[in-house]
């Protein structure tokens, strides 16, 4: 056999195969996930607006802040304790409480 003819040989033998053997997938196809349309919310009624801003709801919303800030000012009152009573180190007075730094990090 020739050069030329072992070059025809090969070049024939590759135009054969189905393609080259690194196209093709090792193993099956894994699923994909598939983006989900865009949805609109469901127009508010004439009347769901304006409760949101009503004055029982703003009350609700008021009263629940209240609460909230009076936890936070417990839980540094207790703090304040725990350095007093020298649980704490006088340094973690002016450190953020463990509660708030991990909000902080989690953009809350």
């Amino acid at each position: 056999m020739t050069f030329r003819s072992r070059g025809a040989a090969v070049g024939l033998g590759l135009a054969l195969l189905p393609g080259p053997a690194w196209a093709a997938p090792s193993a099956t196809p894994r699923a994909t996930t598939v983006h989900k349309a865009i949805v609109a919310p469901l127009p508010l009624g004439p009347g769901t607006a304006r409760d949101l801003y009503s004055p029982q709801a703003r009350r609700l919303v008021r009263s629940y802040l209240r609460l909230q800030l009076l936890e936070l000012r417990k839980a540094e009152l207790e703090r304040v304790r725990a350095v007093i009573e020298g649980k704490l180190g006088v340094d973690s007075l002016f450190s953020p409480p463990a509660t708030q730094a991990g909000n902080r990090a989690a953009g809350r």
